[in-house]
């Protein structure tokens, strides 16, 4: 148990169950996702990790469970809840526009004015090495760019809990001295800090 008690849990899973085609393909009695942990999630393929990181993150509705972030339910189709997570998948997820405009997608949804949009989104680019790639085709991206660029747009929002779906170094060193409240991730590596305070495998 985490000496803080519930008030440090920020995201806790109960009694999960996804099925798919009739058949079951995850069932997780029990999860707690507490604040400041980086929490991996480690196993074969087709043990559910990936099915289980869709599900907290609200984008695959399970067919019993509930989810609770910060001890409210998730509700109104998770829109609220989203509002506090990122997620990285594992094939980069770009719109057909330039590298700035991609990362600066999340802070326009969220209503951040331009100027500040201006002054944010720089900084992040250099942080995770794509600076010099700001004005680039998002098409023109090595695989290694359009991940880099991703994480970049994740980051930037300022997430409460962060999912990455088998997202791989290299990692820019700045990154490793900064990080959301939260984190879940189905790496096997642990943003170069050493071992992940926990590792759970999926049933």
């Amino acid at each position: 148990m985490n000496p803080a008690g519930d008030l440090n849990i920020l995201l806790k899973a109960e009694d999960l169950l996804v099925r798919r085609g009739g058949v079951t393909v995850l069932d997780v009695p029990a999860l707690d996702v507490f604040s400041g942990q980086v929490l991996a999630l480690i196993g074969p393929n087709g043990a559910g990790k990936s099915t289980l990181l869709l599900t907290l993150a609200g984008l695959l509705k399970p067919a019993r469970g509930t989810l609770l972030f910060r001890g409210e339910r998730i509700g109104n189709g998770g829109f609220d809840y989203r509002r506090h997570i990122a997620m990285v998948f594992q094939e980069p997820l770009l719109f057909d526009t330039t590298v700035f405009e991609n990362v600066a997608a999340g802070l326009k949804i969220r209503g951040i004015g331009r100027a500040e949009i201006g002054r944010m989104v720089p900084e992040y680019l250099e942080r995770f090495g794509v600076g010099h790639l700001a004005k680039r085709s998002a098409r023109k991206l090595s695989g290694g760019e359009a991940q880099r660029t991703s994480l970049a747009r994740a980051f930037l929002t300022k997430p409460k809990i962060i999912f990455l779906d088998e997202t791989r170094p290299p990692w820019p060193r700045p990154m490793t001295r900064r990080r959301p409240s939260g984190w879940a991730t189905d790496s096997w590596w642990s943003m170069g800090e050493g071992s992940p305070r926990s590792a759970r495998r999926p049933r």
